[in-house]
C-alpha cells in the first residue's frame, strides 16, 4: 500500500470546549483555516509524494528524506476520460542532486496524460548503484500496480528523462524484468519495463564518451571493469529494449552527444525502433539555440508537446493539434513528421 507523505505545515494545538485554540482570536483562526485549505489544495495541484517503499527502501541507511525514494503523483488533466498514458519524469542532476522540473507538470496537465516525477536516491547520500535503478524500477511497477485506481493504461508507460536521469532511464530500459508473479509484495508482481522512452541530452555510457562525474559518483573509485560495462547501457541493448526517442545537441560540452548516437545505433542494430535528433546548437538541455528563441523560451511546452505528439494515440494527438495549432506547425518543422505512434506499428529506425 502506498503512503502519502504528510505536509510539514499542519496546524497543531489543543481545543477548548468551543472548538477554538486557547488564546487565538476567532478571526485569526478562520484566516489560518483558510490558509491551510489553500495549502492543501495547492498540494494536490503540485503533486502528492508517495513513498515507493512505505516500510523502507532496500538497503536504506535511515529514514531521512535522502533515504526515502518517492514519486510525485500529479492530478489527471481536467478532460481525461478513458485510461491515459503515464508519463514518468526522471530528472537529472549528475547523480549529485535532483534537478528541478519547473512547471513541466503544468504543460503535461494540458495533455491527455498522467504525469509523475521520480525522486531517486543519490550516491552523495551513500546510495551508489543499484539504488537509483531500484527506485526507477519500483516507480514503473507502482504505476502499473495502481493503473486502475489512477485511470492509467498500463501498456502505455512513457519515461521522459534528462541528462544523468537519462542514465537512470537507460539502465531501467536495459535492466528490466516482467515482475515476480509469486512475490509477497503485490507491487513486485508487475513489470518494470517502460513501453516507450523520450531522452533529452542523456548520459548513457560509463565507458565511451562518459560524463565522468556521473561515473565517479555512481560507481565510486576504481570500479570493476565488468560493472562499467554492465552500466554502459549502449552495450546492454536487446530486442526487448523499449522504443526510444533521443534528442541531443552537438555542442553539448557537459554530456557528449555520442551518448545518444551510440545508444541510437545499438537500438537500430537490435531491431528496436528509434529516432535521433541531433542539433548543431543547443548546449546541454538541447534548448539553448540562439536562432530559435521560441524553443529557448518555451522549452517545457516544446518537450511536452513533442512527447505527446510522438507517443500519444491518434485522438490524443488530434486534441493537442486543436489546442496548439502553432505548436503543431513548429514541431512538424523542427522535429519532422513522426514515423510512429503508440497506436500504430513502428516503421523501424528513422
Amino acid at each position: 500500500m502506498l503512503r502519502l507523505i504528510e505536509s510539514d505545515g499542519r496546524m497543531t494545538g489543543k481545543e477548548t470546549g468551543a472548538g477554538f485554540v486557547r488564546g487565538v482570536r476567532p478571526l485569526f483562526l478562520v484566516a489560518c483555516v483558510i490558509a491551510l485549505a489553500v495549502s492543501v489544495a495547492a498540494g494536490s495541484v503540485y503533486g502528492q509524494a508517495v513513498k515507493l517503499w512505505p516500510e523502507g527502501a532496500p538497503g536504506a541507511k535511515g529514514t531521512d528524506k535522502s533515504d526515502t525514494p518517492t514519486m510525485k503523483i500529479f492530478p489527471p488533466p481536467e478532460d481525461a476520460e478513458g485510461p491515459a498514458p503515464a508519463v514518468l519524469l526522471i530528472p537529472g542532476g549528475g547523480y549529485k542532486h535532483i534537478s528541478g522540473y519547473g512547471t513541466f507538470w503544468e504543460f503535461f496537465q494540458t495533455r491527455p496524460v498522467r504525469f509523475f516525477s521520480l525522486q531517486y536516491r543519490l550516491p552523495v547520500h551513500g546510495y551508489r548503484h543499484p539504488a537509483p535503478l531500484q527506485d526507477a524500477q519500483r516507480a514503473v511497477r507502482t504505476i502499473r500496480a495502481n493503473a486502475q485506481k489512477w485511470n492509467i493504461d498500463p501498456n502505455r508507460v512513457l519515461v521522459v528523462a534528462f541528462s544523468s536521469g537519462g542514465h537512470v532511464a537507460t539502465s531501467l530500459a536495459t535492466h528490466c524484468d516482467p515482475g515476480q508473479a509469486d512475490a509477497d509484495d503485490p507491487v513486485e508482481r508487475f513489470s518494470c519495463r517502460p513501453d516507450f522512452m523520450a531522452l533529452f541530452c542523456p548520459v548513457v555510457s560509463m565507458k565511451s564518451h562518459p560524463h565522468r562525474p556521473s561515473v565517479d559518483r555512481l560507481l565510486g573509485p576504481n570500479p570493476d571493469p565488468q560493472l562499467i560495462d554492465e552500466l554502459s547501457n549502449e552495450l546492454q541493448v536487446t530486442a526487448q529494449t523499449p522504443p526510444t526517442f533521443l534528442a541531443h545537441a552537438k555542442d553539448d560540452t557537459l554530456v557528449p552527444p555520442e551518448n545518444s548516437s551510440q545508444y541510437h545505433e545499438a537500438l537500430k542494430k537490435a531491431g528496436v525502433a528509434t529516432t535521433l535528433k541531433l542539433y548543431r546548437q543547443g548546449g546541454h538541455g538541447v534548448t539553448q539555440k540562439p536562432e530559435r528563441d521560441w524553443v529557448k523560451s518555451n522549452h517545457k511546452e516544446f518537450f511536452a508537446g513533442a512527447t505527446t505528439r510522438y507517443f500519444g494515440r491518434q485522438e490524443e494527438r488530434d486534441a493537442v493539434n486543436r489546442r496548439d495549432p502553432i505548436l503543431k506547425q513548429f514541431l512538424q518543422k523542427t522535429w519532422g513528421k513522426p514515423n510512429a505512434h503508440m497506436d500504430t506499428t513502428w516503421e523501424g529506425p528513422e
